[in-house]
């Protein structure tokens, strides 16, 4: 969707494209070297690399979510579209030389920009942007980064719920509370212990979003736990 297609593939962006990158051949023309493919953190879903250059360009490349929007809007549902954050994007990715991939913020935020605009304009009210890396120590450069990001992407006329996953917030409780956003998703399966810390920063005004349901095993859930931790939020925030 950012249209980063390493040159190897060409210029094209189509089915035939999306297998190359991800399995090295398609129907359709030569095969070539397929995209590094790894762990998403630490489960057992598997994401292909961005592999990126010093002058790497962005673009819009593709109306896939617009496109899938615009026909769950027709039947009638108003959907939250879900983007992966453009730090945790940046974090995950590689490079093709040693240079520092902070240096391409200037150049992906924008496109994060139009994404949000066209999705305000397609009627969206919500957004969750996922930036598990939060969970993470992180250099200095890179927390700072988060103020940066999110500044910035606030102009866009929708609501963004940023969503944190696989740990607790730790050091970056304080932190990510006070970022723009207008919601804050945690982790209460993998770090239950956070909420507490989350509950004496976050502002009365934000929404708190509760991850209660584990969806990585089969076992049923504890509803009377979860409805009990569902109830002391909501007695916090009414208080």
């Amino acid at each position: 969707m950012l249209g980063v297609i390493h040159e190897r593939f060409g210029e094209s962006n189509n089915l035939d494209t999306y297998f190359r990158m991800a399995r090295g051949q398609a129907p359709d023309g030569k095969p070539y070297r397929a995209c590094e493919m790894t762990k998403w953190f630490d489960s057992n879903y598997h994401y292909l690399v961005p592999e990126l250059a010093p002058q790497q360009q962005f673009s819009l490349s593709n109306t896939k979510l617009f496109d899938e929007t615009r026909e769950l809007q027709a039947l009638g549902y108003q959907p939250k579209p879900v983007l992966l954050g453009p730090l945790t994007w940046l974090w995950l990715a590689k490079t093709t030389s040693d240079f520092d991939k902070l240096d391409l913020l200037d150049r992906l935020l924008p496109i994060y920009g139009q994404i949000l605009r066209r999705l305000a304009e397609q009627g969206v009210e919500w957004v969750q942007i996922d930036e598990p890396i939060l969970v993470l120590e992180l250099p200095s450069a890179w927390k700072n980064a988060f103020e940066t990001v999110y500044h910035r992407l606030q102009s866009a006329p929708i609501k963004i719920l940023l969503a944190t996953y696989f740990s607790e917030l730790g050091e970056h409780t304080s932190f990510a509370c006070k970022l723009p956003v207008a919601g804050l998703h945690i982790d209460l399966v993998r770090a239950p212990e956070q909420l507490t810390g989350v509950l004496d920063n976050i502002a009365n005004h934000k929404v708190l979003s509760l991850g209660l349901i584990d969806g990585r095993n089969i076992w049923r859930s504890d509803l009377q736990a979860a409805l009990y931790t569902i109830n002391t939020v909501k007695q916090r925030f009414q208080g």
